[in-house]
């Protein structure tokens, strides 16, 4: 039994969780492209049958071993946030990177296509492409009973201030997808924002780039719940007690919101578990609004969501543990989540500031994250 994850060599989670698994002598493979293809090689050997006859060719090129991995031997795929976009391309000619980095693109997703299909995906490329849409998202979670904002997507400024007249309690701002910006050596985010007058007046910046437009929910607090197969660990967050987070907890760089374990009802832990049922996905971090009315509001699932700082801020609440488990679960292999090491020993760890040094030093390279 082999536990592959599929990401990019310095994440946090995907290096916290094969941390733990090392710690539990339980066999994994981190498959990354950070190298490839100058300093990777990487080989897909198919037969005319069909079948991929070898195991992937997997190794530094200039190791007196290559690393082959047996894919015969996977039984749990984690397709952690791989970053096929990026890739180590510093000895391709300038005029041949646009070349280069396409054909990158194409080999790195077929790579990721042809991993055993018997295998229990976390989560299925299906499942993975469609809960990118946040549209289609909100769709599914109405369909299965949560209640969801009254929501607009659109570029029509006509139809943006329409809307956003009808809501009473006023609107907000949402991006698609997240919104990054590097300048002057500094990181901007586009986080949820309180709709004015002001940036309605210009139509065309408002025509030039879609968004999402929601009423504004009165919340009591908000919850993200942790979907781990059929287990559901959530945490409370308690947004409103901060001028700065009633909007977008995550504006709370300094941590000072109140984070503490929530149990979810059993009719709204149902409609979750319905939702997810028809998403296809296995796992995933769904952030939920508790209003003032007591209702339980959803607003949207990430499919491969951060949740390690949950254990930091609240370590009453061993989320490491509780993945390792989930993901062993789905392996065949039987642990239980006290029997997995906390994240306050992997923080402490050398692994840990190896990879954060690591970390460190592609964002000085402006590598980027996926």
């Amino acid at each position: 039994m082999t536990i592959l994850i599929v990401g990019f060599e310095e994440d946090i989670h995907g290096d916290a969780v094969s941390w733990a698994l090392d710690h539990q002598k339980i066999p994994f493979r981190l498959i990354h492209f950070s190298n490839f293809p100058t300093q990777q090689p990487i080989t897909i050997s198919i037969a005319k049958t069909g079948d991929v006859t070898q195991p992937m060719i997997y190794g530094e090129t200039n190791a007196a071993k290559e690393n082959a991995i047996d894919l015969k031997s996977a039984t749990a795929i984690w397709l952690r946030r791989p970053n096929t976009s990026v890739f180590e391309l510093s000895g391709v000619h300038p005029g041949d990177l646009h070349y280069v980095a396409g054909e990158c693109r194409s080999f790195c997703a077929g790579l990721i296509a042809n991993l055993p299909e018997s295998c229990t995906w976390i989560n299925p490329l299906s499942a993975h492409y469609v809960a990118g849409s946040k549209a289609r998202q909100l769709t599914l979670a109405a369909r299965s009973g949560l209640k969801i904002p009254m929501t607009l997507m659109s570029n029509s400024a006509r139809e943006i201030r329409k809307f956003v007249s009808e809501q009473k309690g006023g609107a907000v701002y949402k991006p698609l997808h997240p919104g990054f910006w590097n300048e002057s050596n500094r990181s901007l985010v586009q986080y949820t924002t309180p709709v004015t007058n002001e940036m309605l007046e210009n139509s065309s910046a408002l025509e030039l780039c879609p968004g999402i437009y929601q009423e504004t929910i009165q919340k009591k607090y908000e919850i993200r719940a942790n979907f781990f197969g059929s287990k559901i660990v959530a945490a409370r967050i308690d947004s409103q007690a901060q001028e700065d987070t009633k909007s977008d907890w995550r504006v709370d760089v300094l941590n000072k919101v109140s984070i503490e374990p929530y149990d979810i009802p059993d009719d709204i832990a149902d409609k979750i578990r319905c939702l997810m049922d028809i998403m296809e996905l296995r796992f995933g971090c769904i952030d939920l609004v508790r209003d003032k009315q007591g209702d339980y509001i959803f607003l949207e699932v990430n499919e491969q969501g951060q949740f390690l700082w949950i254990e930091e801020r609240c370590p009453e609440i061993a989320i490491l543990g509780e993945f390792c488990d989930f993901l062993c679960r789905e392996s065949g292999i039987s642990f239980s989540p006290a029997q997995w090491p906390r994240l306050s020993d992997y923080l402490q760890s050398e692994r840990f500031s190896a990879t954060q040094k690591m970390s460190i030093e592609v964002e000085k390279k402006g590598i980027g994250k996926p």
